[in-house]
């Protein structure tokens, strides 16, 4: 059976970047994804306008929905979206789409194959980035992190993805009931490949 994947893309006061990253999001995903998915703009308590284009990008696209946290906090996004998630592969992106979008299948094949984790980084030997010292030294911060804090193997390209395990899957039913959010349930939607084309 083919995994379904979530893409939860955090937000906190995006109304200008969300159109174009979603609609560059979802027509790769449907062209170049064969798993069921859906996208989740987590909303962090923004102060603008994020909350009226996430719901006109959610009836607009197919496969799109919106989650509302009144808490700043861009872990606090991911955690509640992915706690909340049914699939089996959660997986979250910037809404600036910084990491190329090509990789980010091979993310979903590493998880599939058996790796537990999968992060696409800018520092990999094949990457080729230029950024400020700042950046590099908080980019490589955040990525000791996260090695220290998972396996220190079975990495591969892409954004950032994750198989939950039992007992994760078994947290998530005690934390669903306590959730302080709002989010549309919304079907999953099917790309390219042997599944057949997304419905319309």
């Amino acid at each position: 059976m083919v995994a379904t994947v979530d893409i939860v893309v955090p937000v906190y006061n995006e109304e200008q970047a969300l159109p174009r990253s979603i609609l560059i999001l979802t027509d790769f995903l449907k062209d170049n994804l064969p798993n069921p998915w859906r996208v989740v703009i987590a909303d962090n308590a923004s102060t603008d306008d994020t909350r009226s284009v996430s719901e006109m990008l959610c009836e607009r696209y197919a496969g799109v929905g919106y989650l509302h946290l009144p808490q700043k906090g861009r872990g606090r996004a991911l955690r509640t979206a992915w706690m909340d998630s049914t699939a089996d592969i959660v997986s979250y992106m910037d809404v600036d789409l910084s990491t190329d979008l090509v990789h980010f299948p091979q993310l979903v094949q590493a998880l599939e194959s058996g790796d537990h984790i999968a992060i696409g980084s800018r520092l990999s030997k094949d990457s080729r980035v230029t950024r400020s010292l700042k950046r590099e030294v908080i980019s490589r911060g955040y990525n000791l992190m996260i090695r220290s804090m998972f396996f220190p193997g079975n990495y591969a390209a892409g954004s950032t993805g994750h198989r939950p395990s039992l007992q994760e899957r078994q947290l998530v039913l005690r934390h669903r009931a306590i959730a302080n959010c709002r989010q549309a349930r919304i079907p999953y939607q099917v790309g390219a490949g042997e599944m057949g084309r997304r419905p319309h």
